[in-house]
């Protein structure tokens, strides 16, 4: 396998194309020399090339229009010195082991292929510097964050950013033209996904996702059940939508999660009791107004600003005024109370009365029972 930091071999697969190996071409500076003599395209795909460019060899290419390397074993940086090569039109560096950034002065560029590689952080938006761009993959990679919301290129006909998984919230509208395949495996919604929805597929699919951020977008519905078996999940922000429905005792399977934000949405109904995150410590359902009852134990450390805008009461916040809160039929805490009644009435029937008063004290109360019952059961 010819390597990128070795002379001898590297030189020969570098610019002749050759899966030969030349043993006379081991002087680096020579080789230099005759890369320099290169006046329009540089193709090398697919030939076993490992390592890191070295510097001062891609740089000196200045004429040069197209560079392809890929499918290869290139690792490091994208090359430091690109950036000399100004003439450069089509740039596919695909399917290597690249990381890093860096080519955003080639403004002539038209074709950008960066896929396949092991580049991370945000997309930038340094990217609407290139105008001439008609071609931009960015797809199998680590981008996380969101897609800038000023990109602009004006001559942009195909653009993929699939299978970042990291990548959420809403496709800018400079893209919204693009094929919703142009978006899959990722967290974005928005046109031209389905408008107001997670990309059906996709979520229960990102096993290895440890951030889901879909935050101030305009998602409607419940969460979708494949959310709660990525179990590698760290942080999850989904405030800001127009999400429903309860609030999922699903979430306890995330055990893993530090941060749970779902504040100002739709959700209702009561927080579950039993929602077990031991490592959490970061929570907000704030300003979800239809949500109420009592702060469950597990949460009453969290600040009462993680409850603002709601109907929830304890913990942190104002005691309940009814610390065992009744069911929606409101008739649970006195049917509790009957309950307790029957106890003591049967306690007092049978260790304190003679025998002909037990009948007497059974009989009044199963006509309190059946009295209670007609009250609150019609």
């Amino acid at each position: 396998m010819a390597s990128l930091g070795d002379a001898a071999p590297f030189c020969c697969c570098w610019w002749w194309c050759s899966s030969r190996a030349v043993a006379a071409a081991a002087d680096m500076a020579g080789d230099r020399a005759a890369l320099l003599a290169l006046r329009d395209a540089l193709r090398l795909p697919g030939k076993s090339l490992r390592g890191a460019v070295p510097v001062g060899t891609v740089g000196n290419l200045t004429a040069l229009r197209t560079l392809s390397l890929r499918t290869n074993a290139i690792s490091g940086g994208i090359p430091a010195d690109i950036g000399g090569c100004v003439q450069l039109r089509s740039l596919n560096l695909s399917g290597n082991r690249l990381a890093g950034r860096g080519l955003f002065s080639l403004a002539l560029l038209e074709k950008v292929d960066l896929s396949g590689n092991r580049l991370t952080g945000g997309v930038s938006p340094e990217f609407s510097r290139l105008a001439s761009l008609t071609t931009l993959n960015l797809d199998r990679n680590g981008f996380d964050g969101t897609l800038p919301g000023n990109l602009t290129l004006p001559k942009l006909a195909r653009f993929n950013v699939s299978y970042n998984g990291q990548l959420g919230g809403a496709v800018p509208a400079s893209l919204a033209g693009m094929p919703a395949s142009a978006f899959l495996g990722t967290s974005l919604c928005g046109a031209p996904l389905a408008p107001g929805a997670v990309p059906v597929g996709t979520v229960g699919n990102l096993t290895a996702l440890r951030t889901l951020s879909l935050r101030t977008n305009a998602i409607s519905g419940r969460l979708p059940e494949g959310l709660f078996s990525l179990a590698l999940l760290e942080k999850v922000d989904l405030s800001g939508n127009r999400l429903t429905g309860g609030v999922s005792p699903e979430f306890s399977r995330l055990a893993s999660l530090t941060t749970l934000n779902l504040d100002r949405n739709g959700f209702n109904g009561t927080l579950p009791g039993n929602l077990m995150l031991p490592k959490l410590a970061q929570f907000n359902v704030s300003y979800n107004g239809q949500l109420g009852g009592a702060v469950p134990a597990s949460l009453t450390g969290m600040p009462a600003s993680a409850f603002l805008g709601t109907a929830l009461c304890g913990g942190p916040l104002a005691p309940c005024a009814n610390p065992s809160p009744p069911s929606p039929g409101g008739s649970k805490g006195v049917r509790e109370e009957e309950e307790d009644r029957r106890e003591r009435c049967h306690e007092k029937c049978n260790c304190r009365m003679r025998p002909e008063e037990t009948q007497s004290c059974r009989a009044k109360f199963q006509n309190r029972l059946a009295a209670f019952n007609r009250h609150h059961m019609n």
